[in-house]
């Protein structure tokens, strides 16, 4: 029994057991509509049963899923088509499947190593999600030709991990098998010398084993070599065809593993000798049928027995007669009601020489971009290349711009960046040479925000020049590239001309009410104010994004105008408003499904976790799976692993630190001051000045443009607190000067808030000190107290308690002093609270030294209530003694132990009776 017999047994159990089973053949050729055997299953699951659980999945699921299977029907309404919203309709089909199972689905798709590798992958995304539903997916390949596909080695792989994930390989038949199979098929039985030698040739194939037994069958001995033993089988089985009939599925051959009659008639014509019409098509079939080389199905077609029939029928055609073939298939389906642009394609390129290269190119092209809105990417890919390939050397160069672009933008989302920033550059490149300002633009836009420096530096370049070349006034394409070239300008250090260039691209976005034009420009703005003085501004820009998005239902610049609004309120402070516009945001990234949109939302509520010392919360939001990074997306391991640094320095806890630390970004400079932000200040946490040191000398200058203005703020903040704590005065000055202007405001980037770090009166206070200004420092760190608690963010809070404690004992005074074992009281409290290790240690350090070791070091009633733990007395019982609740007793005891420094009533214990000694 071969994978296909075995499938077909499959199928016959599961369906005597009341499952529902779409059994699916994938087709040869490389000519399918994209996701072709999907588009098969769910047509057999809609055609079979009037499904109300498959209907309502169908109906729940959302437009994307008419870009894999259009015969879903559903809306009309445009999406956006890229990785994301491929990853997006992928993670939809597959609960669609899963919500559609009920009590039992089965799926078995056959010949899996001739799927597509856009097919595969979102087998693979399926395999991946419907680990708890009652769908069963049954696949069946030849394991060398699956090997070799760029996507077969991932399912695999998943197949391997999943829980109910089981490999079966299908060895050959024993020899037994092969003289019971022999004897079924010649009726009689065979030496064992025959069934051996029938066993070793064959390798137990089944198929291989009923053709030679037609040989055997004739009087021929089985000796032969199995590759040409088989093809000669196969050609001695078709020989015993009709010239006519054989010359038909020659043509039928060239077209595809299904055959088509009324299609067949359109294409084969008397050069094959026979009549074109179709009852004479359905006659030659039949006599096919009769000889067992081609099935009838139950839709008026018909297919190959086996593709090795197709195979060898190929095989045995010229080159000549093969291409020739091609290009009259091509002409017929060209002419079709409904042409199949894939399969046009495939035809199209296969016809060369002797079909016309442009046509072919042209073909391809338009596949291609088929494909694309299809979510086929990897399909769209190759047919993008083809297109270019063979595309005639006279083809017009805005053609050929058109075809590079695509064929970027392509590679783009499947994440092959270099070939995609290289075809980008070649359409530039082309269009700068021909003069072509329109295509020079559409080149600029190609690539939107991709911080490579291969390319950012010449689309700076490109885009003055493009917009040089269009026609003067108000244009779609205008506002576009002046938001692209000040977006462009945070990664070439001009920063500085942002300001204009982004009013501009703005103003004229609102001018020509182009929504895509106005959503760029708004983006190109938010970007252009994300330095501190601009929050107010950033606030303003997402109430509108918001507000042009909600008239026409953009939910991706309902996401952005929300997010855009929480980092402006985190920068400004106000934390719990902040955190209703991550609230608002919420069901908008439920309805979109969109893992980058997925992943900025975690991110916020990372940030404000860490923030309010949630460090628990905020690790396992930090470490949820984020789905496949695409291009644009941010790149989770590094961000986690920035999470994870910031946890650490505040908690001292490392254990979530990965051994090897993923790679930093390095064609991203804003990757090097990542370094810095967080490397540095986790390092000062555990006394590694010298690697601190390290990072803030790499450190561009206060000021410089190399430092995008929307992390200025946090690198003002991080260079004060890192310069202060090793002594760099002059760097510690400067910054001081820098962040000074922005003191009421709290410390986090303006665009893409991944932390804050409480009021700007902290670094500040820290900056102070060390420069001699005491005075100044304790007026900074008492305000940076107040900051950190109006907006609940404890962490900061208690680092300013333990600063300004410092500070003030520095000074010497009793009121000084006073205030100062105050100040030490809170931060050793808030810092044990909230697992703080570092801050607790230096902060009961402190204390100690503050209040000493003698009896002063407690109030009265503390040092009353001490004597009675030493007692060994309970808390109850000191209740009862002090007539007081048990409550306060064990509140005075919590207070005791912060103020001693010690964590147990043995300690403390200890610590009265080394008093009373002294």
């Amino acid at each position: 029994m071969g994978k296909t017999r075995l499938l077909g047994e499959f199928e016959r159990v599961a369906r005597s057991r009341g499952w529902a089973v779409a059994n699916v053949r994938v087709s040869p050729t490389d000519g399918a509509p994209a996701f072709w055997p999907w588009r098969q299953v769910v047509r057999q699951w809609v055609e079979a049963a009037d499904s109300p659980r498959l209907r309502a999945a169908i109906a729940e699921h959302g437009a994307q899923l008419t870009r894999i299977v259009p015969e879903l029907g559903g809306t009309d309404s445009p999406i956006r088509v890229d990785a994301e919203e491929r990853f997006t309709a992928f993670s939809r089909f597959g609960r669609l499947l899963a919500d559609a199972a009920g009590q039992g689905m089965v799926l078995l798709l056959d010949d899996l190593h001739w799927a597509d590798s856009d097919s595969l992958s979102l087998l693979a995304s399926v395999v991946d999600q419907v680990r708890d539903s009652r769908l069963l997916v049954v696949g069946a390949f030849r394991a060398r030709e699956l090997a070799e596909h760029p996507s077969g080695s991932e399912l695999r792989r998943l197949v391997g991990c999943h829980p109910s994930g089981t490999s079966i390989t299908l060895g050959g038949f024993t020899n037994a098998e092969v003289d019971v199979d022999l004897h079924a098929l010649l009726g009689q039985r065979q030496s064992p010398s025959v069934v051996a030698a029938v066993a070793e040739r064959t390798r137990g194939n089944p198929l291989f084993i009923r053709e030679i037994g037609r040989l055997l069958e004739a009087g021929l001995p089985p000796d032969a070599h199995l590759p040409d033993v088989i093809r000669e089988v196969i050609g001695q089985h078709l020989d015993g065809l009709p010239p006519s009939c054989r010359n038909a599925l020659a043509s039928a051959a060239v077209a595809g593993p299904d055959i088509d009659p009324r299609m067949l008639t359109t294409f084969t014509g008397n050069g094959a000798g026979i009549d074109s019409g179709i009852a004479e098509i359905v006659a030659l079939l039949d006599t096919a049928v009769r000889a067992g080389v081609v099935v009838a199905q139950a839709d008026g077609r018909f297919a190959f027995v086996h593709d090795l029939f197709r195979e060898t029928l190929l095989h045995e055609l010229s080159i000549t007669d093969r291409a020739r073939a091609h290009l009259r298939v091509a002409t017929a389906l060209e002419a079709a009601a409904t042409p199949r642009l894939a399969e046009i394609a495939r035809h199209r390129l296969a016809s060369l020489p002797f079909g016309d290269p442009g046509t072919a190119s042209s073909a391809a092209h338009a596949a291609g971009r088929d494909a694309v809105a299809h979510f086929a990417f990897e399909n769209a890919r190759d047919l993008f290349d083809r297109a270019i390939a063979v595309a005639p050397d006279e083809l017009a160069p805005a053609r050929r711009c058109e075809m590079l672009i695509d064929s970027g933008t392509t590679r783009f989302m499947v994440g092959e960046i270099e070939g995609a920033v290289d075809r980008c550059i070649a359409a530039a490149e082309l269009a700068e040479q021909t003069g072509d300002a329109e295509w020079l633009g559409r080149a600029c836009l190609a690539l939107p925000e991709y911080p490579n420096p291969r390319w950012t530096v010449r689309v700076a370049t490109w885009g003055e020049q493009a917009l040089a070349g269009l026609p003067a006034g108000d244009s779609s394409m205008r506002a576009q590239l002046l938001a692209e070239q000040s977006i462009t300008l945070v990664f070439v250090d001009r920063s500085d001309q942002q300001e204009t260039i982004s009013r501009a691209a703005l103003g004229m976005a609102r001018r020509v009410g182009d929504g895509a034009a106005l959503r760029y420009a708004l983006r190109a703005r938010q970007l252009a104010c994300s330095d501190p003085p601009g929050h107010a501004e950033r606030l303003v820009l997402g109430a509108e994004m918001l507000a042009n998005a909600r008239r026409v239902g953009d939910l991706e610049a309902i996401f952005w105008g929300h997010m855009w609004r929480f980092d402006a309120l985190v920068q400004a402070g106000h934390i719990d408003p902040a955190i209703a516009e991550l609230d608002q945001v919420e069901p908008v990234v439920s309805a979109t499904g969109r893992p980058v949109q997925h992943w900025h939302l975690r991110r916020g509520r990372t940030a404000v976790a860490i923030g309010r010392g949630e460090f628990s919360t905020a690790r396992e939001l930090a470490g949820a799976p984020p789905g496949k990074a695409t291009a644009l997306a941010p790149v989770p391991g590094r961000a986690h692993y920035w999470t994870d640094l910031q946890i650490a320095r505040l908690t001292g806890d490392n254990s979530d630190l990965p051994a090897d630390p993923p790679p930093m970004q390095t064609v991203n400079p804003i990757g090097h001051l990542g370094q810095f932000l967080n490397l540095a200040p986790w390092h000062l946490a555990f006394g590694r000045e010298a690697e601190a040191a390290a990072l803030l000398k790499a450190l561009p200058d206060v000021g410089s443009p190399r430092i995008p203005r929307f992390v200025a703020m946090l690198i003002d903040a991080a260079r004060c607190t890192v310069a202060a704590a090793i002594g760099e005065l002059a760097s510690a000055a400067t910054a001081y000067d820098a962040l000074l202007r922005h003191a009421d405001l709290h410390v986090t980037n303006g665009a893409g808030v991944a932390f804050t770090l409480g009021s700007a009166h902290l670094p500040l206070g820290l900056a102070a000190a060390a420069l001699g200004r005491t005075d100044s420092a304790v007026a900074h760190l008492r305000a940076a107290v107040a900051a950190n608690e109006r907006a609940g963010l404890p962490p900061f809070a208690a680092e300013a308690h333990y600063h300004l404690a410092a500070t003030l004992d520095s000074l010497g005074g009793p009121d000084d002093q006073r205030e100062a074992r105050q100040e030490a009281r809170h931060a050793v409290a808030i810092a044990d609270r909230l697992g703080m290790a570092p801050l607790h240690a230096k902060a009961v350090d402190l204390a100690e030294r503050l209040f000493g070791r003698g009896p002063a070091a407690l109030t009265p009633r503390q040092r009353e209530i001490a004597q009675l733990v030493a007692r060994g007395r309970s808390n109850r019982q000191i209740a009862a003694e002090l007539h007081i609740s048990e409550r306060t007793a064990e509140n005075h005891l919590r207070n005791i132990m912060i103020t001693l420094g010690v964590r147990n009533r043995v300690q403390v214990a200890n610590w009265v009776t080394g008093v009373s000694a002294d």
